[in-house]
């Protein structure tokens, strides 16, 4: 098994989601680091949950520690982009 370690922010959305899941099942990497919010059930065996104030940069950069890449899925839904 690889020691690789990813991190994702916005794991939780659909681009994220999907992008979990590709991870999950890429035999590259061994980890998959999802920064969260809030505290929820880890949807693979791969896949760590960092709970994380993303306020406290320093709580960022704890959780994503030896990670050898870090993807960002950061999004917004159509309903808030239009307010």
């Amino acid at each position: 098994m690889s020691t690789s370690i990813a991190s994702i922010l916005g794991g939780t959305g659909l681009i994220g989601q999907e992008l979990v899941t590709q991870l999950c099942n890429d035999d590259y990497y061994g980890t998959i680091r999802m920064l969260v919010r809030r505290p929820m059930q880890s949807p693979h065996p791969k896949v760590e949950i960092k709970l994380v104030d993303f306020k406290d940069a320093e709580s960022v950069k704890l959780a994503m520690d030896g990670s050898e890449v870090v993807f960002c899925a950061i999004g917004t839904t159509k309903k808030e982009s239009e307010r």
